[in-house]
């Protein structure tokens, strides 16, 4: 079998694929946390912020509503006094939100985090542990 022999219904299979990607990755609980955390940010944006999902986010955008969270979160473990920078470092939640906007958003649309920005991220992360806001993870 060739691979051109299907083409005009390979082109549109193709086509509808492309359109139904979702954002995510990973294990089904995986991607429902990562849902999770999507979901928070972006009505966070929409009700808070007054920002539409179609206007690309900044740094700022990322920061403003999990400043917010850390304060509204508990810990389920009593020798923590909220989430651990674990979860919340360019590996964890911030760089999470980072990828869903490289995914979400076209080059044309000017999204563009910067190194910069992942210091000003970073900056924020570790004065929130400074302040007792957040923990060390493990």
């Amino acid at each position: 079998m060739s691979i051109t022999a299907d083409a005009k219904q390979d082109h549109l299979k193709s086509k509808r694929t492309v359109k139904q990607l979702e954002f995510g990755h990973g294990s089904p609980s995986t991607m429902e946390f990562q849902v999770l955390w999507v979901n928070c940010f972006t009505a966070f944006r929409e009700h808070t912020l007054k920002k539409s999902r179609q206007e690309p986010f900044t740094r700022d955008d990322i920061v403003r509503p999990f400043d917010i969270m850390i304060d509204k979160i508990k810990s389920t473990l009593k020798v923590k006094p909220t989430v651990s920078t674990e979860d919340s470092n360019k590996k964890g939640i911030l760089g999470l939100i980072a990828q869903y906007g490289t995914f979400t958003y076209k080059p044309a649309t000017g999204y563009r985090l910067t190194a910069q920005d992942s210091m000003r991220m970073q900056t924020w992360v570790n004065d929130a542990v400074k302040s007792g806001r957040l923990v060390h993870g493990k």
